[in-house]
């Protein structure tokens, strides 16, 4: 990642405090997420410096978000210190878009335990999906012939307020699921949205080998159908000669 690209992502996420705060409403829904995270990736892409997907500029921010929350963690517990000490090394320091992403965050997130945080932070709105809804889901995945991933659901307004990325992996590649008030209840509802996005992402997966299987039939065809026309063009020269042949007989 570029500087220029480090500042654009900053600027975007003080700009957006929905997206950065990852709490899905009526309003706010994973849809429109979605689309900024689309947004600002086109932006990224086209600064020069690293390309990615949404996806990986997601995680570019939540690690933004981790790092600038150790460095505020080091300071504090060195200003904690007693009796004096050796200064903090200046790569210890904030810099001025680390103080930027700091300011972005709530208190309680600056201080909270640096090593179970995770590369997202959704809180999950009530009421939760039920079990009945999520088996309606992934029963209902499915290809159009865009090789587009269809969602059949029967409940689009709870599908579009919840069908999200619900967990990502931690620094110790360990998973890191936020839990609501309830978490007997809802543990179980939340690895059930895991295990819809990993269905999700092989669906897409399968999508994207049919596009490429797609184009490679189409490759073929087309080669086809030049050994068919050189074919052709090679029994027209054969019989213009015969019939020479035979004008001369």
């Amino acid at each position: 990642m570029s500087p220029s690209q480090k500042t654009e992502l900053i600027n975007f996420m003080d700009k957006n405090p929905e997206l950065r705060s990852g709490k899905f409403t009526k309003t706010f829904t994973f849809k429109k997420s979605q689309e900024l995270w689309i947004t600002i990736t086109n932006s990224l892409n086209s600064l020069p410096g690293a390309q990615k997907t949404w996806q990986q500029w997601r995680k570019t921010w939540h690690d933004l978000k981790i790092s600038a929350k150790r460095k505020t963690a080091e300071v504090k517990k060195y200003q904690r210190t007693t009796g004096g000490g050796p200064a903090l090394p200046n790569e210890n320091l904030l810099n001025n878009e680390e103080i930027q992403v700091v300011n972005m965050m709530a208190p309680v997130a600056i201080e909270g335990h640096l090593v179970a945080e995770s590369s997202t932070s959704f809180e999950f709105p009530d009421p939760f999906i039920n079990e009945e809804e999520f088996a309606n889901v992934s029963r209902n995945v499915s290809i159009d012939e865009h090789n587009e991933v269809i969602l059949l659901v029967e409940n689009e307004e709870t599908a579009s307020d919840h069908l999200y990325y619900a967990t990502e992996k931690k620094d110790d590649g360990k998973e890191n699921i936020e839990l609501p008030s309830k978490p007997k209840r809802s543990t179980k509802k939340l690895f059930q949205v895991q295990r819809l996005n990993q269905t999700i992402a092989a669906t897409e997966k399968m999508a994207e080998q049919n596009e490429k299987r797609k184009d490679q039939k189409g490759l073929y065809e087309a080669q086809k159908l030049k050994l068919y026309e050189q074919d052709i063009e090679v029994k027209k020269r054969i019989a213009s000669a015969l019939e020479k042949i035979a004008q001369k007989m």
